[in-house]
């Protein structure tokens, strides 16, 4: 599946947000970017090939990838990414040296003022209701104990902690006011995969546990409004 040409986006929303997308998922080299996602995301590697061309291709059963090879697409990425990459940052300098540009390395910290944090979320977010307790919980885990901490300073809520499992570093937020906070950046900032409308659920669930409507003494018609969104919510999980 062949993209069109593209030299470059001037979109600087977009570009913030495939930044987060390729620091969470991406893989970067003199010739080549690619995002490799679970096949429920594939909403995303299309949204990637309209504005930066490449081709999608499957790689497995559940998987698919975004890439780019072609030298006249890859410097269109190079100069929409741009100061904008903090992960990888240092591919800038290896393109800026074979496309003919000065790299700028941000030294900025990560805002919520642009979308970048949706594009970490989307390479790496998830959210989740445990069925015992109904403890919402936001998440986002990522192997760069800078970036995560990077992640936390920007949103000032939730926490961190070091995940031994597989080395990385998680933040999360779980108290319904915090994740207010959250909810109030993702709506501005709206995700592109499956993961929009998966967040949308999650947050209208937080708002009605926040209003009571999962407590056992709650009136009958508020706990069935709960319990059926939470059934969705659940068996969209499970697909």
């Amino acid at each position: 599946m062949v993209g069109k040409d593209v030299t470059r986006s001037d979109d600087t929303s977009t570009n913030d947000r495939v930044a987060g997308v390729i620091d969470g998922d991406g893989h970067v080299s003199r010739y080549e970017a690619s995002v490799t996602l679970h096949a429920r995301e594939f909403e995303l590697l299309v949204f990637l090939r309209e504005r930066y061309g490449g081709y999608i291709y499957q790689v497995s059963y559940n998987a698919w990838r975004w890439r780019v090879t072609r030298a006249q697409e890859l410097r269109g990425l190079a100069f929409s990414l741009n100061g904008r990459l903090r992960l990888k940052a240092h591919i800038l300098n290896v393109w800026g040296a074979r496309f003919n540009f000065t790299a700028i390395l941000t030294q900025a910290p990560i805002s919520t003022a642009n979308p970048y944090l949706s594009g970490l979320a989307e390479a790496e977010g998830s959210v989740r209701i445990k069925t015992s307790s109904l403890q919402p919980t936001f998440s986002l885990g990522m192997k760069s104990q800078e970036l995560i901490r990077g992640v936390q300073a920007a949103f000032g809520v939730g926490g961190l902690y070091h995940d031994k499992s597989w080395d990385g570093w998680v933040f999360w937020v779980s108290s319904y006011t915090e994740l207010g906070v959250l909810e109030e950046y993702f709506q501005k900032n709206p995700l592109v995969s499956y993961k929009a409308i998966e967040f949308k659920r999650f947050f209208e669930l937080v708002s009605l546990m926040q209003q009571g409507y999962h407590l056992k003494n709650a009136p009958a018609s508020y706990r069935s409004l709960f319990e059926s969104q939470l059934k969705i919510f659940f068996n969209e999980k499970a697909k």
